[in-house]
């Protein structure tokens, strides 16, 4: 399977939802942007678009630049081709970026994490399981040195926490960007459920010993 495909017969509430998004993009007075977000909603339910833009490191803001047109070229089609076409036209896109070249793509992030825990081995360990690196801004080479003036230059480089890198091969930034976000908020999490267990255990230990010499 390499194209988007209907995973449902009962498809009417998308083709409503697509002739009503017709005059609102044709409209001054109301915002199609709604429409854009129920058709993607009615999309993930109806279709294997998300597991189709997961295999090609596409994001939702793939498809929210290019629904507008999308939309205008299949306005004027007869209303038994309208989901039909909607599909056609949609899949045209996602060939496009799909052939596409991929190209890695680094998030940098800010952490509270104390510096002094740089070469702590089990952190780590712990990191790249997430996905995620220590980031090194002495070895990091921009793009442009030009468009980097030393204040910019000066925010990246922090003295007293560690920054974190994620890195993926993909086809666009605002994927990688989402990916990178649920890293280190998995990260984070995990780090937060140890120190809660190690918590619980000192205490239980704490109420046996308490017990013992009552």
């Amino acid at each position: 399977m390499n194209k988007i495909e209907y995973t449902t017969r009962k498809l009417n509430s998308l083709k409503q939802t697509l002739i009503k998004s017709f005059e609102a993009i044709n409209s001054t007075s109301n915002d199609p942007k709604y429409y854009y977000e129920t058709i993607w909603d009615l999309m993930n339910q109806k279709s294997n678009i998300k597991e189709m833009f997961v295999k090609a490191t596409l994001s939702k803001q793939i498809y929210l630049i290019n629904i507008s047109s999308i939309l205008r070229k299949i306005q004027n089609n007869d209303e038994s081709d309208i989901l039909d076409n909607f599909l056609v036209e949609l899949n045209k896109m996602y060939l496009e970026y799909n052939a596409m070249d991929k190209e890695q793509i680094n998030i940098i992030i800010y952490t509270n994490i104390p510096i002094k825990l740089k070469s702590n081995d089990n952190l780590i360990e712990t990191l790249k399981y997430f996905n995620l690196k220590i980031f090194e801004f002495s070895s990091y080479n921009f793009e442009n040195e030009l468009d980097l003036d030393d204040e910019i230059k000066y925010k990246f480089n922090s003295s007293k926490f560690l920054m974190l890198k994620y890195a993926a091969d993909a086809r666009d930034y605002e994927f990688v960007k989402s990916e990178a976000l649920n890293a280190i908020y998995s990260f984070f999490g995990y780090i937060t459920y140890i120190h809660r267990l190690i918590m619980i255990l000192k205490s239980g230990i704490l109420m046996k010993l308490h017990w013992i010499i009552k």
